[in-house]
């Protein structure tokens, strides 16, 4: 029996601040609505919804994905289906019959129309019908409610028609990736995993590959494009935001962009990179299987060193898997340290080993604070919108206030509005759907801007739990690229630990007086 007085243990404190880091995530919920950030996400999204407006328009001609989803298995909508919503609402439009021209001598209502409709003469047909009767029951003075009323009529016939419509390629990209924020968002709120992972799987997955599948030129075209405002773009915000949360340094647009244009390459490459060197290893095996198994007798040596195959294949997996796990680190390394791109790479795999529960928990926090940020913004903007176009046209008959209104919390989209009777209403739709859209628009940057912002955080987070370095440790201006060494000292460098935005500041003096 051990007989000696038991030595009470008093912790005096535990830094908990110092051990779980969460709330510096959080932090990214009000980090991204600085004008800044906003400023970039906001070019990275008016340059994506330009060209692919343009793609859908020139490219793709009548669309190949059914209206439901393009990640619904289900054909479109067959002739049966399209047929018993544009014929009742064809029916009563004469102008829909003369489209399909007539012919002549015969009677109008004498003549129907042909088995098969085609939903855009459709639409055309009965907004020529509107136009004539929305403008002389106008002139004829007519009372408000009966013209809304004709307005709201004609309104629904466009979502029929617009609920049967095949959809093009950008145009269903937008609404599966908008589905899968919403199902995100909901699945935080209401504490479901498996809806959480299948919004992402839809997203980065599935998309993809049905996308692939039926328009492999628009991801190809598309696809890089997208990688590389993203880089350049995600780029900028990531390395404003880790010069906040290095140093509270805030820098302007014009610093952030004049690091991510010099360094694009590598920011780039960090996101090729894993595709570059699995695909690589993958045209290794191609070639040996072509050369080894398709020659007779050398068939012997491919099996005798097919176990070196399967050392490639165990390497492809590792990159895969390795990069599926930890590729949202790439760049917030490379904006970072300002890293090559393989370094980026060895840095965020090993991240993902060393500490792979603290980056699962990090990331779990980023979703729940993007989460709780699109909530508050898309509220706000919701609200603003809502309200402002229900006041605007609440004793006016004016169409250009038809599309205003009718926006959703986790569906931002646009609602169709009336074909106008003037130029000068068509002109005014067209700056009110503008400005909308600018709102919109607004919305889709603070999630990109959260997105790069949590994700640096993340990054700087898991560097102090593996290599132990202090969060406030980034690369600067004056040291050597991916160190933190000092380079030589000259003129057009500044020295170890300036601020970019001084070291921007004197090179331009320094250009100046030159």
């Amino acid at each position: 029996m051990n007989d000696q007085p038991r030595q009470r243990i008093i912790v005096d404190a535990v830094a908990f601040g110092q051990i779980f880091q969460f709330h510096r995530i959080l932090k990214s919920i009000t980090q991204a609505m600085q004008p800044t950030r906003l400023v970039v996400a906001l070019l990275m999204v008016l340059t994506l919804v330009a060209v692919g407006n343009l793609w859908d328009r020139w490219f793709e001609g009548e669309g190949v994905f059914p209206p439901q989803g393009i990640l619904v298995d289900l054909p479109l909508t067959s002739d049966i289906e399209a047929d018993a919503v544009l014929r009742p609402i064809a029916e009563k439009s004469e102008s829909v019959k003369i489209l399909y021209d007539r012919p002549t001598g015969v009677e109008l209502e004498n003549w129907s129309l042909p088995a098969r409709l085609d939903p855009r003469k459709v639409r055309e047909g009965i907004e020529l019908d509107f136009k004539f009767k929305y403008r002389n029951g106008a002139e004829s003075g007519l009372a408000k409610e009966i013209l809304d009323g004709w307005t709201l009529d004609f309104r629904r016939d466009l979502l029929a028609i617009d609920s049967i419509m095949p959809r093009r390629a950008y145009e269903a990209t937008v609404e599966q990736v908008a589905r899968s924020v919403g199902q995100i968002v909901w699945g935080v709120y209401t504490l479901s995993p498996v809806t959480i992972y299948g919004a992402f799987n839809d997203m980065i997955v599935r998309m993809p590959v049905k996308l692939w599948r039926q328009r492999p030129w628009f991801v190809v075209v598309y696809g890089f494009l997208t990688l590389l405002v993203l880089s350049v773009g995600g780029g900028a915000i990531c390395r404003m935001s880790a010069c906040e949360t290095a140093g509270q340094e805030r820098l302007r647009v014009s610093d952030a962009f004049d690091f991510a244009l010099s360094s694009w390459p590598r920011l780039l490459f960090a996101n090729l990179l894993p595709l570059l060197i699995a695909g690589g290893l993958a045209l290794v095996l191609v070639v040996a299987g072509i050369v080894l198994f398709g020659i007779p007798y050398l068939d012997v040596l491919g099996g005798i060193g097919y176990g070196l195959n399967l050392l490639l294949g165990f390497l492809i997996a590792f990159v895969l898997l390795g990069t599926a796990g930890s590729f949202f680190l790439l760049l917030p390394a490379v904006a970072t340290e300002n890293c090559a791109p393989i370094d980026a790479l060895q840095r965020a795999i090993a991240y993902l080993i060393g500490r792979p529960l603290h980056l699962l928990g990090y990331a779990i926090t980023a979703i729940v604070g993007m989460s709780l940020g699109y909530w508050v913004v898309s509220l706000v903007a919701v609200t603003a919108l809502n309200v402002t176009g229900g006041a605007t046209g609440m004793f006016t008959s004016n169409t250009a206030v038809t599309i205003t209104g009718g926006y959703g919390l986790f569906w931002l989209k646009q609602a169709p509005g009336a074909p106008h009777m003037y130029w000068h209403s068509e002109w005014a739709a067209f700056f009110v759907a503008a400005w909308q859209g600018v709102i919109v628009l607004l919305v889709a940057s603070y999630v990109v801007s959260y997105a790069f912002s949590s994700i640096t955080t993340i990054y700087l987070l898991m560097r102090k739990a593996v290599d132990d370095q202090d969060i406030s440790e980034i690369w600067r201006p004056g040291l050597i690229p991916g160190t933190l060494a000092p380079e030589p000292t000259s003129s057009s460098t500044g020295a170890p630990g300036e601020t970019e935005a001084a070291t921007n500041s004197k090179a331009a003096s320094s250009s100046g007086e030159g």
